[in-house]
């Protein structure tokens, strides 16, 4: 994904920052690799919203059903996330402090 603005490659190793130059190179700007299988739904729901699809090409419908799929499992994950941490929230406010 381009443009997230972090500047970081989390989940990616090795292979993550040289896919990560070669695309910069290539692209002439800055870009993030984000291995999303191994990321938290937070960072699944900020790439979504604010990432630019790099891949796949125009054409591969496969790959693109597949991407599709990916997007709603994290849309998801995300809303059970926010849908779980609501009473939390709620709690905190009503008490007025974190712990305890």
């Amino acid at each position: 994904m381009d443009g997230m603005g972090n500047g970081g490659h989390e989940g990616a190793g090795a292979g993550g920052d040289r896919l990560a130059q070669a695309l910069a190179a290539r692209l002439d700007r800055d870009v993030d690799v984000v291995d999303l299988a191994g990321s938290s739904p937070v960072l699944w729901m900020q790439v979504l919203a604010g990432g630019r699809r790099l891949y796949p090409p125009a054409g591969s419908d496969t790959a693109l059903e597949f991407l599709e799929f990916l997007e709603g499992r994290m849309s998801s994950e995300y809303a059970r996330l926010s849908g779980a941490r609501a009473g939390i929230l709620a709690d905190v406010r009503r008490r007025g402090r974190l712990h305890g």
